[in-house]
C-alpha cells in the first residue's frame, strides 16, 4: 500500500541521546575500582553463624588487567577501608594511579 501511495511512511522517531562512552584503561593501574559488600549469613560457616559474626568483603579490580584483590573483615569503617587500600597498593606490582569508589561513607567519612 505504501508503494502505490495509499499509506505514507510513518515519520521516524527522534533518536534517544546516547550515554557518553566510558574511557577504557590504557595501562595497568590507570584505574582500580573498589567496593565493599556485606557477606550474607548463608555464606558463613555454622560456627560463625552461632557466634553472631558479621563479615564484609572488600574487592579491588584493576580495569586493564582485571586482576582482583579481596579482603574480608568484621568491621565496616574508614579505618578498615584505609587498611584495605594500603594492602591493594602493596599487592599490585604496578603503580596505582586512580582509585574509583562509589563514594560510600566507608570511603568518604561523611557521617
Amino acid at each position: 500500500m505504501r508503494r502505490i501511495g495509499i499509506y505514507e511512511k510513518a515519520p521516524s522517531k527522534a533518536k534517544k541521546p546516547q550515554a557518553p562512552e566510558v574511557p577504557v584503561a590504557k595501562y595497568p593501574g590507570e584505574r582500580v575500582q573498589i567496593d565493599v559488600k556485606y557477606v550474607p549469613k548463608e555464606c558463613i560457616s555454622k560456627e560463625l553463624k552461632e557466634a553472631g559474626e558479621r563479615f564484609y568483603q572488600y574487592t579491588a579490580i584493576d580495569e586493564y588487567t582485571r586482576k582482583r584483590y579481596t579482603y574480608f573483615t568484621k568491621e565496616h569503617s574508614t579505618y578498615e577501608s584505609t587498611k584495605f587500600i594500603e594492602k591493594v597498593i602493596k599487592y599490585y606490582e604496578f603503580k596505582v594511579k586512580l582509585i574509583q569508589t562509589d563514594n560510600g561513607c566507608e570511603f568518604t567519612n561523611r557521617l
